[in-house]
């Protein structure tokens, strides 16, 4: 059996550490790279819950992170001492809603239990305890990457449209700077934007959020939004979070452009 044991301090800064740490184990022990990405996706979705919400009171805590691998099985569990929550309790969200009824939020749990086959939580000792359970699946090994300390995020005004270059993690952390950014662009009047996705290496939740705010309020405007050249992972993330339909995909970022300028 294969363990990696990790104690996280309850801010967002962590999850790229964590991320890295994940990466290594799955490399050492020849995970598969489509297992590595569940693996990071659901990691960074329940910690960035327990950090914003476990602890109201926004005192200093640690979450006791455990990964194992035993007999073709990668269990993650997660103990934490903040107030009681049942993940597993949560209801699905609605996947089929028109763009101006989907909510901005409620896609990290859901995005958790596409990518593992069993969710289980029990209050021990006044901790939550929160398990999930994934058969290992065959494929080519997970890549090494290089690592980047933070996301890197451009910006740039090509002909009256709004290009995000994001590159890098788009974590809970990141993402908040992300939509400080598109905000601000949204009051100066701004309704077409693209995201080259071409060295965005993984959204989360928090990231599919900001840009589902970007594709409701630029609708909203009469405009438009499209991504360009997203990864495989990425493109992977959006479909299970039901948005490949409401966040169009293109090839390049000279098509992605050209179709959110025709509308």
């Amino acid at each position: 059996m294969a363990v990696l044991k990790l104690l996280v301090p309850n801010d967002l800064a962590e999850l790229e550490r964590v991320s890295r740490e994940l990466e290594e184990f799955g490399r050492e022990h020849d995970l598969s790279a489509a297992d590595v990405l569940a693996l990071n996706l659901a990691v960074d979705e329940v910690l960035t819950n327990i950090i914003l919400y476990a602890f109201p009171r926004r005192e200093d805590h640690e979450v006791e992170l455990a990964v194992r691998i035993e007999e073709n099985t990668l269990t993650v569990e997660f103990a934490d001492s903040g107030r009681p929550f049942d993940p597993s309790s949560v209801p699905a969200p609605e996947l089929d809603a028109a763009l101006e009824d989907r909510p901005v939020g409620g896609l990290g749990l859901h995005i958790v239990r596409r990518l593992f086959d069993d969710m289980s939580y029990e209050r021990e000792d006044d901790r939550n305890v929160l398990t999930l359970r994934r058969r290992l699946t065959p494929g080519e090994p997970a890549a090494a990457t290089s690592p980047r300390e933070e996301a890197l995020i451009g910006e740039a005004d090509i002909g009256g449209t709004i290009v995000f270059d994001v590159a890098g993690r788009l974590d809970a952390h990141a993402a908040v700077s992300l939509e400080e950014r598109l905000r601000g662009r949204l009051e100066a009047g701004a309704r077409y934007f693209v995201f080259d996705c071409s060295e965005l290496d993984s959204l989360s939740s928090a990231g599919l959020r900001v840009l589902l705010i970007a594709a409701k309020e630029s609708a909203a405007a009469g405009g438009g939004v499209a991504l360009a050249a997203p990864r495989r992972g990425i493109s992977e993330t959006i479909e299970i979070a039901g948005l490949s339909g409401l966040l169009p995909s293109y090839p390049s970022r000279a098509e992605a452009l050209v179709a959110v300028a025709a509308g």
